[in-house]
């Protein structure tokens, strides 16, 4: 069983990240504490899903940019995810709901290019790739830039 609930705090520091997603920010990627927890969960609208052992397997959220308006999707997967069909068919679902009614115009998400299963990731829950962005961000990576608008 797979509960989605709102996002608390602990629940970032509870997970364990899957490997392609540490470092994703380079060097400015913050530590995972409660004060994180609290910054995630103040930016907007922000899920966990947890399995029937209580275990966190990955935390969503749009932060807002303009109310209403737009807003950035984010995403944390933790190991234990990527081997759950049940965790991704649940998540799935319910992040295809959130992005298809989630009360902005726009949304807006970017994935490592060089992690393709991010990117079919963002594609499924309904987002469309947009442009690759080269040597983006602190370490000069390559990024994908999808959207949604409404």
């Amino acid at each position: 069983m797979i509960t989605i609930r709102a996002l608390e705090p602990i629940d970032v520091v509870a997970l364990d990240l899957q490997e392609s997603q540490v470092g994703q920010l380079g060097a400015f990627e913050p530590v995972r504490d409660i004060k994180h927890g609290v910054e995630l969960q103040s930016l907007g609208p922000a899920w966990s899903a947890i399995d029937a052992q209580g275990d966190v397997l990955c935390c969503a959220g749009f932060g807002t940019v303009f109310p209403k308006q737009q807003a950035l999707a984010w995403a944390l997967f933790g190991k234990r995810f990527a081997a759950n069909v049940r965790a991704q068919a649940a998540v799935l679902r319910f992040m295809r709901a959130r992005v298809a009614d989630v009360g902005f115009v726009r949304l807006e998400a970017m994935a490592r290019a060089a992690c393709p299963s991010e990117c079919a990731w963002l594609e499924r829950i309904g987002f469309e790739r947009r442009m690759l962005l080269r040597k983006w961000g602190p370490l000069g990576e390559d990024h994908v830039f999808f959207e949604r608008v409404k």
